[in-house]
């Protein structure tokens, strides 16, 4: 008798901890965001609405219950761990460790982006100090992003080229210097990617990538310490003064979680409301 009771427990165990294991719907969702100052946080904020703006007001109305982390692979490495976790990151820092919801039943591919269908997209951008212009390794730098070589390097990295007749072709003189390039942890990969083609053919030139976020990149380079910023977000009007912002590429803003989630998709009123805490648990989203 006792051997079977034992039995019997050895088996509710095993079960109980197989379904610990396993996507619960009747867990709390956790939230994930990113930091303040992220351009990332503030493209989502602007897109779902998650502030509140008034005169001489802006208040985040992202849930306080909410786990921060400061850069894309944090919340893609948090969600892989997190069987009920939810964030969001930039499709082209997004990879298979995680799954991506459609938003609206509508996936984020390439066709989808570029018809409009999918409207989870913000800018990516460079920031550029107007002092900056005088400088010939800068200019011949930024002539490369937008030759036909920086639009494909722009296009295989799965980023929408945006078109811009502001610099002329990619001019092929030989250039030496350094640069120092920050900014944005979601356009940095991209960057990086540029950066990596360029100086295969100009090895003369050593351009240094610092990645923080998006704010520290703006002041960095209304600052003079930067060359160039990146930013996931568009400039402040108390940060335009001497700067300029060139979008460079359209991003999709991916909403991931864990594979073994049951979820497909969100609709847009159902991730503000669990950006807001009002809505609590995946039973809430997965049973319609």
């Amino acid at each position: 008798m006792l051997r079977k009771i034992i039995f019997l427990f050895s088996i509710s165990l095993f079960l109980a901890c197989c379904m610990q294991d396993k996507f619960n719907p009747t867990k709390d969702i956790n939230v994930i965001t990113r930091e303040q100052g992220s351009g990332t946080r503030g493209a989502f904020m602007d897109i779902f609405k998650l502030e509140l703006k008034g005169k001489n007001l802006k208040k985040d109305l992202i849930t306080k219950q909410a786990s921060v982390e400061n850069n894309a692979n944090t919340i893609i490495q948090t969600v892989k761990n997190d069987k009920h976790a939810i964030g969001y990151v930039s499709l082209g820092s997004a990879n298979k460790d995680i799954k991506i919801l459609k938003v609206d039943n509508i996936y984020p591919d390439i066709e989808n982006i570029q018809n409009g269908k999918y409207t989870v997209v913000r800018n990516f951008s460079v920031i550029v100090n107007k002092s900056e212009h005088d400088n010939p390794l800068f200019n011949h730098f930024i002539s490369f992003i937008f030759s036909n070589q920086g639009q494909e390097i722009i296009k295989k990295n799965s980023y929408i080229p945006i078109p811009n007749q502001f610099f002329s072709n990619y001019p092929t003189q030989k250039v030496k210097g350094k640069l120092i390039i920050g900014g944005s942890s979601s356009v940095s990969p991209l960057m990086e990617k540029i950066i990596e083609e360029y100086c295969k053919v100009n090895k003369d030139v050593k351009i240094e990538l610092q990645i923080s976020d998006s704010t520290i990149g703006i002041t960095k380079t209304a600052e003079k310490v930067y060359n160039l910023g990146l930013a996931s977000r568009s400039l402040k009007d108390e940060e335009k003064a001497n700067l300029e912002e060139i979008r460079i590429a359209l991003d999709p803003i991916v909403l991931i979680v864990n594979k073994e989630n049951t979820t497909e998709s969100l609709t847009k009123n159902e991730i503000k409301n669990i950006y807001l805490g009002n809505i609590k648990k995946w039973i809430e989203v997965t049973e319609k």
